[in-house]
């Protein structure tokens, strides 16, 4: 991609990147002269980030940005990334100047340490395209106040990110946003107050939920959220470990397993699932895929291998998926088949299976992420012959956190 450098500022054709532009500020009508240039170099950009390195930089550059985005009414991305800044404080009064500019905006990224970006989302209540925005408080650490979000209701949010926020935060926020579609959720170590039996949060129009879990003090707090929630229009879930080599051994992992069973219970409607880096038994993955009739993708493909425990592709997996009537809709499977060792065949006769099934119930796509131990007991003739018959399978090896394609659309060395 093509670079602008102009002083200390750095400027890419696609992504406007506004970092520290002192050098380019000049008292009197210069400075109308060097935004115009600036924005020259970016042409008409469609995303724009704003990021305050050092204190104070941006009170003086304000009559800079404002002129900049005065005269890019087409971004439909801005990001503001605020260390050192009052970001609530800066946003009211750049929204102000500017927002009738940026009509197109689209999506609101939010990044803050040790302030509550929900203030400054507020600002942009009257943007009519937003729909979608990524709110971040960098600093965990920080015990923030309850977010004020009097204003919530105002906004059309529909996707809604929430990365590194506090439990008891997420259960006041959600609430908040009355269109939400889709909830992507990131939680790391926090003390929470949330009790063992929390009042019922009702996401009426949420199809899709994804849930990152990080260094968390608690799994029962977890547990206690998934109970809480009340999701009838769940169609896609993602739950995601960070800290997955440890997390079968804390004491509530069971009482987490059960939690996650219940939701997926309560949501019989979920047509894709998708599981990184939670360690599930086999038989309690197969269990859950019981309650999960009209499930059409499933994909288990992040998981560390070396777990001795928690290990849920395994042999036994394998067969079950392909002798019995489990998830008769699944159109696209991926997974990491982990047995010691994996027994010959085992792969292709489920594959097979679910191959031959009536019009409308049959497997469309398969992707193995194997060991590379596993991966001479694969009949590599026999999944070509699959390809030739319709079934957009692929075999993958992981080598050095790479993947190295076995079978594909090109076969691989």
């Amino acid at each position: 991609m093509e670079e602008h450098i102009i002083g200390s500022s750095l400027a890419l054709v696609i992504d406007m990147h506004i970092y520290d532009t002192r050098s380019l500020f000049h008292r009197g009508s210069r400075t109308e002269n060097e935004a115009n240039f600036i924005l020259a170099g970016f042409g008409t950009p469609s995303k724009a980030t704003v990021v305050d390195p050092e204190p104070r930089y941006l009170a003086i550059q304000r009559s800079l940005l404002n002129h900049i985005f005065l005269n890019a009414p087409r971004i439909h991305h801005l990001s503001l990334v605020f260390r050192h800044t009052d970001l609530p404080k800066f946003a009211f009064k750049f929204a102000s100047t500017v927002q009738e500019r940026l009509e197109s905006l689209r999506h609101l990224a939010l990044f803050t340490w040790g302030e509550d970006p929900v203030r400054a989302l507020e600002a942009f209540k009257n943007s009519p395209s937003l729909h979608s925005t990524t709110l971040s408080n960098v600093d965990s650490g920080n015990q923030l106040p309850a977010p004020r979000s009097r204003n919530l209701e105002t906004l059309h949010i529909t996707d809604l990110e929430l990365l590194e926020v506090d439990i008891d935060h997420i259960a006041i926020l959600l609430p908040k946003f009355p269109y939400l579609r889709s909830a992507k959720l990131t939680l790391w170590t926090m003390s929470s107050t949330l009790s063992d039996e929390p009042p019922k949060l009702s996401l009426t129009h949420v199809s899709d939920l994804s849930l990152g879990l990080g260094h968390l003090p608690s799994l029962e707090i977890i547990a206690a959220l998934l109970h809480s929630l009340d999701i009838p229009s769940l169609t896609a879930l993602h739950l995601h470990a960070y800290n997955e080599p440890t997390l079968h051994l804390q004491s509530q992992f069971p009482v987490f397993v059960y939690a996650v069973s219940a939701l997926v219970r309560r949501c019989p409607n979920i047509e894709s699932l998708r599981l990184d880096r939670i360690p599930l038994k086999d038989d309690v993955l197969l269990s859950m895929l019981d309650d999960l009739p009209g499930l059409g993708v499933l994909d288990v493909t992040n998981m560390i291998t070396s777990l001795s425990e928690g290990r849920s592709v395994t042999n036994h997996f394998l067969k079950e998926l392909g002798s019995r009537e489990v998830v008769p809709k699944l159109k696209d499977l991926r997974v990491l088949p982990y047995a010691t060792p994996l027994e010959k065949g085992v792969v292709e006769g489920m594959l097979s299976s679910r191959r031959n099934r009536a019009p409308g119930f049959c497997l469309q796509s398969a992707y193995l992420l194997v060991e590379r131990s596993a991966a001479p007991m694969l009949d590599l003739p026999l999944l070509r012959e699959m390809q030739r018959g319709g079934l957009a399978v692929r075999v993958a090896t992981k080598r050095k956190d790479k993947e190295v394609e076995v079978l594909g659309y090109k076969i691989g060395e």
